[in-house]
């Protein structure tokens, strides 16, 4: 039931399956199907968590005795469709008696029994019934007999009366509108786990199995389908006003949680033995899956090598339906939205839904249907299984979909995501409850996937398969056990000695969260099949385990791995195993080198979303610092495969809905640099579909513009409204294309007024696809009118609603998803008294995680505190009802604000992998009025701090010359370059290396540049007098980027060499003396300065001019000016030395240069700034006029 390289489907699954079949029955696909989160025997429409079983009749009391067994069930039925919905039922069923016994017990739930008879069918005689009694607590009814029943066969004949309820269970009644306004009733069932006790009585336990042969008699317009075809050949019974339909007898004993039967008026659309059952007029929404639903039993039956066994397969679109589909044997049942696509209004990843969902629920014909566990405990080889091949036979039907590596980040993923707390559950857990039974269909059963049969198939597999392996079969119950009956997985540390060339691995448990109240005190240790390799082998192909890591080991050094001291290394090839991995930080960041170069994609997706995957749950777990993670995630802005996006997006929606709890400012820190990570993708895959788009790419593009469009990117959210404005207008001529509907009018909501809610709240009725109703029901939530909120919340509490009853939770979550948390308050605040006390405390719940300032939550704890007789709470509860807020404000204030400062680094700071050592400049500004720009070179000395093979400079507003940057060891040895990189948002230009930088050497930069002289008055800028025009500088705090590539943080100290080339009619001034002049070149006079002490790049200056120099006697003071300002600089001339020496006396610190240069610019944006012997000023604070001379000073 359902609630890198790119590898090819089908070698992908065989390397899961041929080459490695312990990991796929024991460690892989079973656990890695089995081990991730599949869709359960309803697919569920959300995937919950849960606890091992050792003896399914531990809880004895909900088990039915084992001394009566049935062999057959013999059903009649007559459905009732109007008045008080009530049916009747005959059933005989065909029972053996296996020890004597005066009592037989099966179970009913919600039915009147009219009469009981027991036949002994070895002697043909009545047995007499003196009492019949039901337990309610366990939908037990047991019959008393007057003498003990020997062994042997018995007939028990029962008459009753059952209720087509409407809550989706036992044989139900669901309804439709049609084309004539008019509602139309139908009968469906849904009977896993425990309700086909509801529609007939039976021994309601998957174990207890037995031969079905079903009749349902139904009124003229009607008919019916089950499991078996209609028995043309039977005899009618006659009955005036009604059909009936006697269907064959099944071929073998199944379980009474997969009987099925479905009377309606619904039309077939058929392709070989496989029929499409849906309302009257939807035959267009049934093709697609008419036409791959027979390929993917051809290839389940190719995979099995076992027939399907039944003559026909039936799949019923059922208007209300509580799972996402149920895997009734021979008569599958879906929700409308599971198995109806309407081309052109359908969207891509319906599409897929459909056909993995189809896959799924046929994978359980052979798994769960033909053979499955005897218990409830053991669901997942059930789900387990179903889950693996939902994506395993759809994958080898839909070859272009990319599933085998959709299921790492959709299923395993997910998978790790619910396994990951302590309050999770074994894959093996006792249930025995209706209730506990209910439970356990979440995402470990359906994708973590005892039955001593199952291993020992899987032993005498595995021994056929590794006839050499060193595992004893003691060994291979242990591997199976660690598994099945332990809850979790372990995260695997990587640590190196790099000097050595050793790898050590150990094992812990993983978790999210570690309560401090746990009395969990379990070893918890699994075996664990180690996969890997190196960045000189590059082999993600083959997934065979390279070393166990055994249950008994706490860590171990491996043998088969000695990678070089420059190598990275990575665990866990193509994500086969269920573990994650983290590694000493030396290796994390080799990992990262390679992925920020632009050879990222030797490493395959699945690896590179493993890596994210890992990377943000160890960092949420306190295993990884936040710093490393986004060094990790900054390789993104290269990245554009939906793989990799999928997993980032996944952790990156933890964090957007825990920091958006912050200050505007600090969440559009994290907005905007998801937003610059994602710009390449945006661009890359463009907001308008393209003709060439595949499966994957309309995937891609509306995770990307969803999350672009969400996060504020300008362009996304415009276009999203132009559509929606376009489409509001006319729907008909602007229809948006299926795979853009959700982000256009989630976002042309958000711009809109309530005409547009009104338009898609219209046509979320009227439609006919139930794919495109439930998507707009979806979005409603993201509009910005205040009171269509409103009428959209009270939809989910009205009788009259229009929404189905599966589908009444989409308001909500719309809401809260997207909503205005404002809007919801106000709703509470105006409605709360057309809604009970309960609905109003989930709202205020709901609005208090959503909570982000002081005044809302003010608004909302005065409404709670003055209505707490209403809402039958005590003060403790009042406070509880409002506990999220403060914990999310203590969360944002805390781990939150700690984890903005790494993003505020990673935007904004340089590595710390490198450090400058000395500078040598070359500058040639252009003073002609048409260029307004200069040419630059510089050499920089760097130093190796921490290993890296890459160097990151600031640089901004320039063109490098990327064909001449040169990078030299200290030898003179040329490096070799393998890509070149520059960031506008961070003002960045990398060069990465093919090989790495060696620790504790100094190595050669030389880049060569064109420059931009601007008239902002930042960088290395321009300005004009009357006369004349002015070169300056102003680098505080961060614009020396302007003038040169550099390390512009004001720790990053070093000394500096400056050389300016000037008309002959022009001056340069630096920091420090002219050491030479150089007039050899005859277009140039070059100014060669002495070099700096060590310094900051921000108090770095230089000045090409006409202007002139007045100076004190001593030569070593000075002001440069305009030619007719020398009496202006008098005042300042002689100030300026006493100044200094006043300075060094009260300091006791000697002035370190040999000179003080001030210059009077005619634009300046500061009002003076303090570069290191060459002082600039506006032109008040320096230039003295007579006039007013007292004053000013």
């Amino acid at each position: 039931m359902l609630t890198a390289q790119t590898v090819n489907s089908t070698d992908f699954f065989k390397t899961h399956y041929k080459t490695q079949k312990i990991n796929m029955f024991l460690l892989g696909p079973v656990f890695f199907i089995v081990l991730t989160v599949a869709t359960s025997s309803p697919i569920p429409e959300s995937r919950i968590g849960l606890t091992p079983a050792v003896e399914p009749f531990a809880g004895v009391e909900y088990l039915l005795p084992t001394n009566v067994v049935p062999q057959k069930y013999v059903l009649r039925l007559k459905p009732n469709l109007s008045g008080d919905f009530a049916f009747s039922g005959e059933m005989t069923m065909t029972v053996q008696v296996t020890t004597a016994t005066n009592t037989i017990t099966f179970h009913t739930n919600d039915m009147n029994v009219a009469s009981v008879t027991v036949t002994n069918i070895d002697t043909d005689s009545v047995v007499q019934v003196t009492n019949q009694v039901y337990l309610e607590t366990y939908d037990f009814y047991t019959l008393t007999l007057e003498s003990v029943a020997a062994v042997g066969n018995y007939e028990i004949y029962v008459a009753y009366t059952g209720y087509h309820k409407d809550d989706m269970r036992g044989f139900y009644r669901s309804s439709y509108v049609n084309s004539n306004n008019e509602k139309v009733w139908l009968a469906s069932t849904h009977f896993e786990p425990v309700r086909a006790r509801r529609a007939f009585p039976c021994f309601d336990e998957p174990a207890l199995k037995a031969r079905f042969q079903i009749s349902i008699a139904v009124p003229e317009g009607l008919h019916a389908i089950a499991n078996m075809p209609r028995n043309t050949s039977a005899i009618d019974d006659g009955e005036e006003g009604l059909d009936w339909y006697h269907f064959e007898e099944t071929p073998m004993p199944m379980s009474t949680y997969l009987v099925a039967f479905v009377v309606s008026d619904f039309e077939k659309t058929s392709e070989d033995s496989v029929s499409i059952w849906h309302r009257p007029g939807l035959q267009s929404q049934a093709l697609y899956s008419a036409s791959i639903s027979p390929k993917i039993i051809d290839k389940l039956e190719e995979f099995t090598g076992v027939s399907y066994h039944l003559p026909k397969m039936d799949e019923v679109a059922v208007p209300d339906f509580s799972a996402g589909a149920m895997e009734n044997w021979g008569l599958v049942t879906y929700r409308e939205r599971a198995l109806l696509f309407e081309e052109g209004v359908s969207t891509s990843s319906y599409k897929q839904s459909i056909a993995t969902v189809i896959a799924h629920e046929f994978g359980h014909q052979w798994f769960g249907d033909l053979v499955g566990p005897r218990w409830w405990s053991y669901l997942w080889l059930n789900e387990g299984f179903a889950t693996y091949f939902e994506f395993f036979a759809t994958a080898l039907v839909e070859t272009t979909w990319r599933l085998e590596e959709q299921f790492v980040v959709r299923e395993v993923h997910s998978a790790f995501s619910a396994d990951a707390s302590e309050w999770s559950h074994p894959m093996t857990y006792d249930v025995y409850s209706p209730t506990e039974i209910g439970d356990i269909f979440d995402s470990i059963s359906y994708a973590k996937a005892e039955a001593d049969d199952l291993f020992k198939a899987l032993e005498e597999q595995y021994k056929e398969d590794f006839p050499n392996s060193d595992l004893s079969n003691e060994d291979l119950q242990d591997v199976f056990e660690s598994w099945t009956l332990q809850m979790g997985y372990p995260v695997i540390t990587v640590t190196r000695d790099y000097a050595l060339g050793t790898v050590n691995v150990n094992q812990e448990r993983f978790l999210l969260t570690e309560s401090s109240s746990s009395t969990d005190d379990h070893d918890y240790k699994w075996w664990v099949p180690l996969t890997f390799t190196t960045k000189t082998e590059k082999d993600f192909t083959d997934t065979t385990t390279k070393e166990w890591l055994k249950r008994t080991e706490d860590n171990k050094q491996l043998t088969t791995l000695t990678p070089l001291t420059s190598d990275w290394v990575i665990f866990n090839i193509q994500q086969t195993g269920f573990y994650r991995v983290n590694y000493d930080t030396t290796n994390w960041k080799l990992l990262i080198s390679q992925l920020n170069s632009d050879q990222y994609e030797v490493i395959p997706p699945v690896n590179r979303a493993q890596l994210l995957d890992d990377a943000f749950n160890l960092a949420r777990a306190g295993l990884l610092d936040y710093s490393t993670l986004f060094s990790l995630t900054d390789y993104l802005a290269r990245e554009t495969d939906y793989i990799p996006w999928y997993a980032a997006f996944n952790g990156f929606s933890f964090l957007n809905t825990r920091l958006n709890k912050a200050s505007d400012s600090e969440y559009s820190v994290f907005k905007n640099y998801v937003l610059s990570l994602l710009e390449k993708a945006y661009t890359t895959l463009g907001f308008e579909e393209k003709t060439t788009d595949g499966h994957v790419d309309r995937l891609n593009r509306n995770l990307i513009l969803t999350w672009a469009c969400r996060l504020g990117h300008a362009d996304c959210i415009q276009k999203a409204t132009q559509h929606f404005n376009a489409f509001v207008s006319d729907q008909n001529a602007n229809k948006i294309a299926p795979d853009l509907q959700s982000v256009v009018y989630c976002n042309g909501l958000g711009n809109s007024d309530g005409a547009g809610f009104d338009v898609l709240w219209e046509k979320a009725q009227s439609t006919e696809v139930s794919t495109e109703q439930v998507l707009i029901l979806g979005i409603l939530g993201c509009t910005a009118h205040e009171d269509s909120v409103h009428k959209y919340i009270n939809q989910s509490y009205s009788e009259e609603t229009p929404i189905r009853q599966q589908d009444i939770s989409l308001v909500l979550s719309s809401v809260t998803s997207y909503g205005n948390v404002d809007f919801l308050t106000s709703y509470i605040q105006k409605h709360y008294q057309d809604i009970s006390p309960s609905q109003v405390r989930s709202l205020i719940s709901s609005a208090a995680n959503l909570l982000r300032s002081e005044d809302q939550y003010s608004k909302l704890e005065d409404f709670v505190q003055s209505n707490k007789v209403y809402l039958e709470v005590t003060d403790e509860q009042a406070t509880s009802l409002l506990g999220s807020y403060h914990s999310n404000k203590a969360w944002a204030t805390t781990t939150g604000s700690t984890i903005l400062t790494q993003v505020k680094q990673q935007i904004y700071r340089l590595p710390t992998t490198i450090s400058p050592v000395n500078y040598v400049i070359r500058l040639t500004p252009h003073l002609e009025e048409d260029l307004f720009n200069f040419d630059g070179e510089v050499t920089i000395t760097i130093n190796v701090v921490e290993y890296t093979n890459q160097i990151v400079l600031h640089a901004s507003d320039m063109v490098v010359d990327t064909a001449a940057t040169q990078v030299t060891n200290s030898g003179g040895t040329v490096q070799t370059i393998s890509s070149h990189e520059t960031n506008e948002l961070r003002e960045t230009y990398t060069i990465t290396l093919v090989g790495s930088l060696v620790v504790g050497q100094q190595y050669n930069v030389y880049i060569k540049f064109l420059g931009n002289l601007r008239d902002d008055m930042y960088g290395f800028y321009r300005s004009y007098y009357t006369v004349g025009g002015v070169k300056s500088t102003q680098f505080e705090p961060t614009y020396a980027r302007r003038a040169f590539p550099c390390f512009d943080e004001p720790a990053l100290k070093a000394t500096f060499q400056i050389n300016i080339g000037r008309p002959s009619t022009y001056t340069s001034v630096s920091n420090m003396k002219i050491e030479s002049t150089d007039t050899s070149d005859p277009n140039l006079v070059w100014d060669i300065y002495k070099t700096t002490p060590v310094m900051s790049t921000y108090l770095l200056a230089f000045l090409v001019s006409d202007f002139e120099k007045t100076e004190n006697d001593a030569q070593d003071t000075s002001v440069w000016h305009r030619a007719d300002a020398a009496s202006q600089a008098s005042y300042s001339i002689g100030v300026s030395r006493p100044l200094i020496d006043a300075m060094v006396a009260f300091t006791g610190v000697t002035f370190e240069l040999e000179k003080m240069d001030q210059a009077a610019i005619p634009d300046f944006s500061a009002g003076a700034m303090e570069n290191w012997g060459l002082v600039t000023y506006r032109y008040s604070p320096i230039l003295v006029i007579r006039t007013f001379s007292d004053r000013l000073k």
